[in-house]
């Protein structure tokens, strides 16, 4: 399942959603026997797992030297994610300085050949895997997938928790939807910090206070 000792693989999760922060994880195989422990674990990409399942792997790999970024509302609204994403990435390959960099690229096939020469041209490490899905393929990503996921499910726990419950934060979501039609005019306004204000998506809620928030 690709590099192994070594390397840093990067992923993130809550790049689709309008709800609380996007985060990006770089997990790094500094050890043969975390090489070992990753090839024992069954992993696979996040989104095809339970809850559950994200969590009991969570406990193994949060002993592996890792590092998380996370962007507010805020940051993804002041700036193209994109560039966000490149920038993290840039960040915890100079910090961690792998031989091989194995990266779940937010780019589309076309676009790859170029994302990954800018990254060469930045980073010293020899080996670049840059590809759509690599969270599917390689274990280093796979684990930096899991990782992201529950550090924002657990940001989003916190919102649910002051807020009530919400959905999954995503547009695709109706319960999200209809809770956010649902809110008075303060409980949006209370709400507000916690979405992403250039979103179509909020500018189509048919809520009236949206349109002093906006």
């Amino acid at each position: 399942m690709g590099p192994g000792v070594y390397s840093l693989g990067i992923d993130e999760a809550g790049r689709g959603s309008f709800v609380g922060p996007m985060v990006l994880c770089g997990l790094y195989v500094g050890q043969p026997q975390d090489f070992e422990i990753l090839s024992s674990l069954s992993l696979r990409d996040s989104k095809q797992l339970t809850p559950k399942a994200r969590e009991d792997f969570y406990e193994t790999l949060k002993n592996f030297n890792h590092q998380c970024i996370l962007y507010p509302p805020s940051a993804l609204d002041a700036k193209n994610i994109n560039s966000l994403e490149f920038e993290g990435c840039i960040k915890l390959a100079r910090q961690f300085k792998p031989k091989t960099l194995v990266l779940d690229a937010p780019v589309p096939p076309e676009g790859l050949p170029a994302l990954t020469l800018k990254i060469g041209s930045l980073i010293a490490a020899p080996r670049l895997i840059i590809e759509n899905k690599a969270d599917e393929n390689y274990l280093v990503c796979m684990a930096a997938s899991i990782i992201a996921k529950v550090t924002r499910d657990r940001e989003i726990a916190k919102l649910r928790a002051l807020f009530g419950d919400f959905g999954s934060g995503y547009p695709s979501d109706e319960r999200t939807l209809s809770f956010l039609k649902s809110l008075n005019p303060n409980e949006l306004k209370a709400f507000w910090p916690h979405l992403r204000k250039k979103w179509s998506t909020i500018k189509r809620l048919e809520v009236a206070a949206v349109d002093s928030l906006v």
